[in-house]
């Protein structure tokens, strides 16, 4: 993967990340308003590790490809 597609992928699985994370969020405030339940410890089934493994290897690889000379050409 290039260094632009990972800029561009990173930028793409974040907003789809908060995207998830904002959907979920809304409905938990749509449930505890229905059947008043208040506000717990949940968590989401959106929260997609495949998408966070995939951000966090991006990363990883940015912070390596910075180190080697010539690299981001």
């Amino acid at each position: 993967m290039s260094y632009d597609r990972m800029l561009k992928s990173e930028t793409q699985l974040k907003n789809e990340i908060e995207a998830l994370l904002a959907q979920a969020e809304a409905t938990d405030v749509k449930e505890e308003a229905a059947f008043g339940i208040p506000g717990g410890t949940t968590t989401s089934p959106v929260s997609s590790p495949r998408r966070t493994s995939r951000l966090a290897k991006i990363k990883r690889a940015k912070r390596t490809s910075r180190k080697r000379p010539g690299a981001g050409s």
